[in-house]
């Protein structure tokens, strides 16, 4: 460093000097085509301290860039992805007259699967998540678990850190912490910079969920799915790719979707999936561990024009799926366990949930016949004049 200062030995100041000073009038990509000419025309004694003294100036513009390409103003980039991207525009630069970056001693190589993950915006946006902020959510969800959703958060992790790509349905009643324990996979997972999925049977249910989408968005499902049917994905697409890069889904509502959804999206996902490997188009879901959840007590798949035996019939428990899904209960109502209520509130919310319970499983049915609910007195508002005042 001393012979250096004193101008003993030579350097490449005069580079760096020039590189600098050209930041005052040229663009980013002048910047990237004079560092080229540097390397191609001059003797450079280290490329690499060069380049890494003078990154972040010549990929200053490429965020804006980015931004605009993908029509995505809240994209964040890394450095490690802004210097891919500088790199590889460099590297186009000296492969026009028959060079390469690896010519030059120290000089990094760029990698070409960040620079397609770059220019695809759908896996932009599943890994354009803060993996600190995540980091921080997830250990505040994870010492909320109760036992039930924690055995499920092990089951499914390890599924994933091992490859088993199993298929998990979590059964629970409303308020038991289904969206509780999605949330808390969902930023486990997105804390380490993979992708997860996230969709629902129904736009409300998606609302719930960080990053959710109705299913039949994600995988571009067929309106009126049938046994045969499978999702709009084309191999090679911006949307096959990113299933190829997914290490979980999370479905929630499922019950209310018609298996044949189910099935159509298994078809696709193998298709996709025996691409990376052929044993995955052997597996559930292109061996993607999957999370389906929801509770059959509530609404079951529409059939048009369809009786009761068509609805049933149209459930995932009547699907090929089902003899592949590991089943999880979940049991304790998380609502009844808010500090702000009282004994007696706590008592009475206890009480109607196991009323609700009760009726869902037909054991509230009325003398009028099994369809008919029989409703205590004191759960009834009297008869009024203004009903909307006595509500």
């Amino acid at each position: 460093d001393a012979c250096y200062a004193l101008g003993l030995l030579e350097d490449d100041k005069e580079f760096d000097d020039c590189i600098k000073e050209a930041t005052a009038w040229g663009t980013g990509i002048q910047l990237r085509q004079l560092f080229s000419t540097i390397l191609l025309n001059c003797t450079v004694i280290n490329p690499g301290l060069l380049w890494e003294s003078n990154w972040k100036l010549l990929s200053e513009d490429i965020l804006y860039r980015q931004r605009r390409l993908l029509n995505f103003p809240d994209l964040h980039l890394s450095d490690d992805q802004l210097k891919n991207y500088a790199l590889s525009e460099i590297q186009k630069h000296l492969r026009k007259v028959g060079k390469s970056l690896e010519d030059y001693k120290g000089m990094a190589i760029p990698n070409s699967n960040v620079i397609e993950e770059l220019n695809n915006r759908l896996i932009t946006e599943e890994l354009n998540y803060d993996m600190l902020k995540m980091h921080e959510e997830y250990s505040q969800l994870l010492h909320g678990l109760n036992s039930d959703q924690k055995a499920i958060h092990d089951f499914v992790l390890q599924s994933i850190t091992l490859n088993f790509g199993k298929l998990f349905f979590v059964y629970g009643s409303g308020g038991t912490g289904k969206t509780y324990l999605w949330r808390t996979l969902l930023a486990k997972l997105r804390s380490e910079g993979k992708i997860a999925l996230a969709v629902a049977t129904s736009g409300i249910a998606a609302l719930l969920l960080p990053g959710g989408r109705t299913a039949h968005s994600r995988f571009q499902l067929p309106l009126n799915p049938n046994e045969a049917s499978t999702c709009s994905i084309n191999k090679g697409t911006h949307l096959a790719e990113l299933i190829m890069q997914t290490s979980l889904i999370i479905w929630d509502e499922a019950p209310m979707a018609n298996k044949y959804c189910f099935e159509a999206v298994d078809r696709s996902l193998r298709d996709i999936m025996k691409g990376i490997k052929e044993d995955y188009g052997l597996k559930p879901f292109g061996g993607i561990t999957t999370v389906l959840g929801g509770d059959f007590r509530q609404i079951l798949p529409v059939v048009r024009k369809g009786d009761r035996h068509d609805m049933i019939q149209a459930c995932i428990k009547n699907s090929y799926l089902w003899n592949s899904c590991e089943v999880h209960l979940l049991r304790q109502n998380m609502r009844l366990q808010s500090n702000w209520l009282d004994s007696i509130s706590k008592d009475a919310m206890q009480n109607f949930a196991d009323w609700i319970l009760d009726a869902c499983d037909g054991k509230q049915c009325s003398d009028i016949g099994e369809s008919w609910i029989s409703i205590e007195q004191n759960w009834m508002l009297p008869k009024s004049h203004d009903d909307f005042q006595s509500i």
